[in-house]
């Protein structure tokens, strides 16, 4: 399971870290999307790693841009337990450059490791561990320069690519993505012996603030969402203004919903005194499996998470409707978290584990998912509907508070098998 661990520091403190992202070794990574090809121009990538297991016997990826195995920018403790960096473009390799001395389980397996790959794309790379390229890190002359390393692949932190290969077992933290060379001077800055610094602000030697293009902190940043496992990219940790009206203040629309009957409050509806105006309001007519209320088609940006949430109230049933879905995701948005994916339909389940609700509990309930859009429809419909089931005749819902915002930067969500996403600690370098 993938977890947040707990730390918080600022440009003077002495402890900025309260949190970093925990990796169970089998499904979990942090999901960034296509964002930031790496092109034909230098580079830097910053982060820290705390390895549960160095056994020398299988890889482990820290950080991957990976299209295909012969396509691809990652970073790992390859199966000698030496910290690697490759680059591949149509197969050829640009780099592999490997640490000179494999990590050791008394020095490094459980404690905290900074390390840093770059390369200026005209002949000079380096791998440096802990400030430095001695022992555990390298230098080397490039090859292929020129190469272009677009891909089309996500860029995820703590497996290989989507979908969970080669896993990482621990922690990482404060994962920075620069567009240049950094010198020795800079990466022993951004070191600062062991306890790392929020990297928007200059500090010493470290003088390369303008030139992040990514950075996720972990926990530790701006609107960073440990409840719902959501690393805010902090070059641009922004919320963007609501797509759709405010359903808590204005006048009830009837022509917003694209089944004007089932509009509501009405007569037969709880006091709404109990929830405020205006209320949505859904009512199963037992046979219909897409009856209810939609919003209007949404113009979306490609390729970007959005954040959407809403209050929902189940008040009745006749049967119960356990096996219904009451709150979907028109097919043209990907759901990046936890769903219930199916040919028609990105739907969110009704369990407690899925934020959903069930009839009865009588009690308001917010709901908040993250979605990233498709790459190639930026239209969206949000539906709340009957689902895979048609429901009993009579079934109210309501719904209020309905919101979708864009996030901006290149967020990182936490994925993994079911419920079982990367997860927050409270174990951080600087401890």
């Amino acid at each position: 399971m993938l977890t947040l661990v707990n730390s918080l520091i600022t440009s003077s403190s002495a402890h900025e870290q309260m949190y970093s992202l925990s990796f169970d070794g089998v499904d979990d990574y942090l999901d960034i999307g296509d964002q930031l090809d790496f092109g034909t121009t230098a580079f830097s990538i910053s982060l820290w790693f705390n390895c549960d297991d160095l056994d020398g016997t299988a890889s482990q990826y820290i950080f991957s841009k990976r299209q295909d195995n012969n396509n691809r920018v990652s970073i790992l403790i390859n199966s000698s337990d030496k910290i690697q960096i490759i680059g591949k473009i149509s197969g050829s390799n640009s780099f592999a450059l490997a640490g000179a001395t494999a990590l050791t389980e008394d020095d490094h397996q459980g404690k905290w490791v900074h390390m840093v790959a770059t390369t200026d794309r005209a002949g000079n790379e380096a791998v440096y561990i802990n400030g430095v390229t001695t022992t555990y890190g390298q230098t080397a002359a490039s090859t292929n320069d020129s190469a272009n390393f677009d891909n089309t692949g996500n860029m995820v932190i703590g497996s290989s690519h989507t979908g969970s290969s080669s896993a990482f077992t621990g922690k990482i933290d404060e994962v920075a993505v620069f567009n240049v060379f950094l010198d020795a001077d800079a990466v022993l800055a951004i070191y600062n012996e062991g306890k790392p610094f929020n990297l928007n602000n200059n500090r010493g030697n470290y003088n390369n603030s303008l030139a992040l293009q990514g950075y996720w902190r972990m926990g530790n940043g701006l609107f960073d969402d440990k409840e719902n496992g959501v690393v805010f990219d902090q070059t641009a940790p922004t919320i963007g203004s609501n797509l759709i009206p405010d359903l808590l203040s204005g006048d009830l629309n009837t022509d917003f919903f694209a089944d004007s009957t089932s509009n509501g409050p009405t007569s037969n509806a709880l006091n709404t005194a109990d929830f405020g105006y205006p209320v949505w309001k859904m009512v199963s007519d037992g046979s219909t499996i897409a009856a209810g209320v939609m919003t209007s088609d949404l113009t979306v940006e490609l390729n970007t998470v959005y954040k959407v949430s809403w209050e929902g109230y189940a008040v009745s049933a006749a049967g119960g409707e356990a096996g219904s879905r009451w709150q979907e995701i028109q097919k043209n948005i990907l759901v990046a978290g936890p769903g219930d994916a199916s040919n028609d339909w990105n739907r969110l389940g009704t369990t407690n584990a899925y934020g959903g609700f069930h009839s009865g509990d009588r009690v308001w309930k917010k709901i908040t998912i993250y979605i990233r859009t498709a790459s190639s429809n930026n239209q969206a419909r949000i539906s709340f509907v009957n689902g895979t089931a048609t429901g009993d005749n009579g079934d109210i819902r309501y719904f209020k508070n309905f919101k979708i915002v864009k996030v901006g930067g290149n967020p990182g969500i936490t994925t993994g098998l079911g419920d079982n996403e990367a997860t927050f600690s409270t174990d951080t370098p600087d401890d």
